[in-house]
């Protein structure tokens, strides 16, 4: 068994530290893309409510124009302009910040997904020749025609090897898995964040105003609402239930070998009875590569 308490929590610093990646520079994920996209089409909203409401408004004072004397419409004419300007300018800044606050989570974690599963496919490649190479090893495990204690002795060795590299494939296996699980979550925080911009999206076009500039006061309210929600998404608080089993299954990979130890290959043929041990315990999405 692996002696390594912290072994979990190291691998899944490591793979959280792919945030601080600077070689990198990979393009964002199409699903992240997806994010951007939504945060567009919410603008594009707000800034419909906002020319709703300045017409509006336009059409308002124009019709009153003709009722009312010229001193006093001009009079209503700079009230409204200034309590337009006030609504633009306190829209303008929610715009602004969560803009911004979209374009942190993009900075930081729009090419993790993709380097994930970059790292998963190689893992998963390390883990096929393992298994590989295990299963030549059974094919040269009794020569044919050698008997005797050495002939023995070899088979033991041989079979310890074998097991030895069994579990080896399955832990390659484990992180493969790890690493395309940890992918999958924060493509699953991506999704979460393109729903909420969706929803007030939604929620901006059937504002239903019940004063003048309604539409855009409306459009403040979702749009902080928006950054509350998108900042609590970011920080994982959804998967966070999904995160913590996920290194509960890591740290049991990282302790379920039978024959490995840390740091020190087995050699000679005293484990040969022990069978391997069961060392992918990541629920994966493709089938193991690890021979049994």
């Amino acid at each position: 068994m692996i002696d390594s308490g912290s072994g979990a929590a190291k691998l899944v610093t490591t793979i959280r530290d792919y945030a601080d990646r600077k070689d990198l520079e990979l393009d964002a994920t199409t699903t992240f893309e997806h994010v951007r996209r939504k945060l567009d089409a919410l603008l594009a909203a707000v800034e419909r409510a906002k020319t709703r409401d300045a017409n509006q408004i336009d059409g308002i004072l124009h019709a009153l124009g003709a009722l009312i004397p010229g001193p006093m419409i001009d009079m209503l004419r700079g009230r409204a302009r200034i309590d337009i300007v006030d609504l633009d300018v306190s829209c303008d800044q929610a715009v602004a910040a969560l803009t911004a606050a979209v374009a942190r989570i993009g900075a930081k974690a729009a090419h993790i997904p993709e380097a994930l599963e970059a790292d998963a496919d190689q893992w998963l490649l390390t883990a096929q020749r393992v298994a590989a190479f295990s299963e030549q090893i059974d094919a040269i495990a009794k020569p044919e025609g050698w008997q005797g204690t050495a002939a023995a002795g070899y088979h033991d060795a041989s079979t310890v090897q074998r097991n030895a590299s069994v579990e080896l494939a399955g832990i390659a296996d484990g992180v493969s898995d790890a690493l395309r699980l940890m992918a999958g979550l924060n493509r699953a925080i991506f999704q979460e964040c393109a729903e909420i911009l969706v929803g007030a999206r939604h929620e901006i076009n059937r504002a239903a105003p019940d004063r003048l500039g309604g539409r855009t006061a409306q459009a403040v309210t979702t749009l902080r609402k928006t950054l509350r929600r998108i900042n609590a998404a970011a920080a994982g608080g959804s998967v966070e239930g999904s995160s913590g089993e996920l290194a509960d299954q890591i740290s049991s990979t990282l302790h379920s070998p039978a024959i490995l130890r840390p740091q020190q290959w087995p050699t000679g043929g005293a484990m040969a009875s022990v069978a391997p041990g069961d060392t992918n315990r990541v629920g994966g999405a493709h089938g193991s590569a690890t021979a049994r």
